[in-house]
């Protein structure tokens, strides 16, 4: 039996907000301040590579975020253009809660610094490295995964007993550095397709609701 995980439901309920109101009032003189942090998810690798160029997935990241490879068309970017916000995007693939608020990576600080007190939108994808996804999507692809496997072992570990605490500390980091912020976490897509399902389908990913809303 392999083992199933998902951060959606955690990390949305973990600070549930609706809406982007927050920004309705800004100054059509000054756009308001949009931090985006996170990893892959956020930084958008992969997103609107062009196989017919050379080296796609290049092609598809602006080349100053080096290994953070932030996409142009992540969704940090398409939101702030879509909300007319000043986007401060310090997104890096691969990030960690700790790459967040202590180490920063690719020569680059900590993610928490780019929060000031003028933002008024923060948006945050994280937890997925902290639990180490892609080992156990390794676990699951290469074998039969159970709940003694070491990568499921560890995984479950930092998801039951540590993951809450981490990005309970994001949070209160970034409400004491932008009190005046509304605070959005992006919860992570099912990777593997569901039982009985071909990978080429929609249903195999997402549910009825889903498809619908």
């Amino acid at each position: 039996m392999c083992v199933k995980i998902t951060l959606s439901g955690f990390i949305i309920g973990l600070f549930a907000v609706a809406g982007l109101t927050v920004l309705n009032g800004a100054s059509a003189a000054a756009a308001p301040l949009y931090v985006a942090l996170g990893d892959s998810y956020s930084s958008g690798v992969g997103a609107d590579v062009d196989p017919a160029k050379s080296q796609p997935i290049a092609n598809s990241f602006d080349p100053a975020s080096g290994g953070c490879q932030r996409a142009y068309k992540a969704y940090p970017v398409l939101l702030a253009q879509n909300l007319g916000a000043q986007l401060r995007n310090v997104t890096c693939a691969g990030a960690t809660t700790d790459n967040i608020l202590q180490t920063g990576q690719f020569g680059q600080p900590a993610q928490i610094e780019a929060v000031t007190s003028d933002a008024l939108l923060v948006t945050v994808t994280i937890g997925g490295n902290d639990i180490d996804f892609g080992g156990i999507m390794g676990c699951i692809a290469s074998k039969e995964c159970d709940g003694n496997s070491p990568e499921a072992i560890h995984t479950l570990d930092v998801l039951h007993n540590q993951l809450y605490d981490r990005v309970s500390n994001v949070i209160t980091e970034i409400q004491a550095r932008a009190p005046g912020a509304r605070i959005l976490f992006g919860g992570y897509p099912q990777i593997y397709p569901n039982e009985g399902q071909s990978t080429g389908t929609c249903s195999a990913y997402l549910s009825g609701g889903e498809m619908s809303g």
